[in-house]
């Protein structure tokens, strides 16, 4: 089994983009929790339009 290397600037962009992500859902959770409404319909309805 080979070893490769992985470059720092890879692990710092995907800490980044964990971190923005991470950020992001918190934004949304804290909009769903002072409202008490889904921060986003079309997410929370476009997986039920198949249900019949």
């Amino acid at each position: 089994m080979k070893a490769t290397a992985v470059s720092s600037a890879a692990i710092s962009n995907a800490m980044r983009y964990q971190q923005m992500r991470m950020q992001s859902d918190l934004v949304k959770a804290t909009k769903e929790s002072t409202t008490g409404k889904v921060a986003d319909v079309g997410l929370a309805l476009g997986g039920r339009t198949t249900q019949a």
